[in-house]
This record gives C-alpha cells, sequence and structure tokens, in this order.
C-alpha cells in the first residue's frame, strides 16, 4: 500500500470552518476589562466589534478611533476611521496593550 492508497480521516476541529470559530458580537470593554486593565476604563469608554478572525475596530463613545489585528503574536494598533486609510501607530504583544495605545491617543 503506497501512501495515496491510505484511506483519510479527518477531526471534528478540521472539518469545521473557520468562520464558525469567529466572535459574533461587539464587545463593551468598559464593563467587562476595566477591572482587570485600565485601558478600557475611565473616560475612554472602548467598545471593541469584531471584523474577521484576525481584525477588531475600536471605537470610543460612537466614534471611530482605529483597529486591532493580529499579526502572528502581535496586535498591531491602526488610527483612523477608515480602515483603508488608517496608520500604523503601534504594534504591541497584549491585545490589552494595541488597545491602550488607540484610546489614549
Amino acid at each position: 500500500m503506497t501512501l495515496l492508497d491510505q484511506p483519510t480521516t479527518t477531526t471534528a476541529a478540521a472539518a469545521m470552518p473557520v468562520s464558525a470559530a469567529a466572535p459574533r458580537s461587539p464587545i463593551d470593554l468598559a464593563e467587562t476589562a476595566s477591572a482587570a486593565h485600565p485601558a478600557a476604563a475611565g473616560p475612554h469608554r472602548a467598545t471593541v466589534h469584531p471584523e474577521s478572525l484576525t481584525r477588531y475596530r475600536v471605537s470610543v463613545a460612537d466614534d471611530i478611533v482605529g483597529y486591532l489585528e493580529a499579526a502572528g503574536p502581535i496586535w498591531v494598533a491602526r488610527a483612523g476611521r477608515h480602515y483603508a486609510t488608517a496608520v500604523e501607530v503601534a504594534q504591541h504583544r497584549l491585545f490589552a496593550a494595541a488597545l491602550r495605545r488607540l484610546t489614549t491617543s
């Protein structure tokens, strides 16, 4: 028997589409993260809206302040109202640190 003749098997995790694991609703960080980290507390009440598995839109008081994008182990913070014109302002290993950079600038 050769490698081509062997039956293939799939696991349940491999069969699940990536989109099924994507977050589906916005996260209001003022309630969930303010006690754990000051990046989402105080006057800069941040709300994070998932756009894809690797990109999140950050709003403060209904104004879009930027985007957070996962690039491997790094979170890239981009400031701007539209993703196409947003400018990279920071790179951090922690989501909260990248969020802080967007909400305090």
